[in-house]
């Protein structure tokens, strides 16, 4: 398969295209999901933890009574590397997709566009 395309210096040439790569037909649904899976990547951030976005400054780091451990006041301050991870986690949205699906769905596209 050859393609004119312009080199550097503006001359146009003739190349030839891989039909492993531009000649798949188009496979909509691996390209969704391969989009689905790349708009995953960046969610919108608004999900907060369900105990409210607080410092863990703010919080009470246990219970005062019934732990058997001495008062939080004698622990240190919640900053301190100790307590690190001390707030709920934000939930993680990322999507897997095997890595021939993948390479599918580049193929796919590509072959699309020419």
């Amino acid at each position: 398969m050859q393609v004119p395309v312009y080199n550097t210096g503006g001359e146009i040439v003739r190349i030839s295209k891989s039909a492993i790569v531009f000649g798949v037909p188009v496979n909509e649904a691996v390209v969704h999901q391969a989009l689905v899976k790349t708009e995953s990547r960046r969610p919108a951030g608004t999900a907060i933890p369900k105990d409210g976005a607080k410092s863990p400054a703010a919080q009470k780091m246990f219970a005062q009574k019934h732990t058997g451990k001495p008062g939080p006041e004698t622990d240190g301050h919640p900053r301190a590397a100790r307590w690190r991870g001390f707030r709920t986690a934000s939930p993680d949205y990322t999507k897997a997709m095997p890595k021939k699906m993948r390479r599918l769905a580049l193929r796919c596209v590509l072959s699309s566009k020419s």
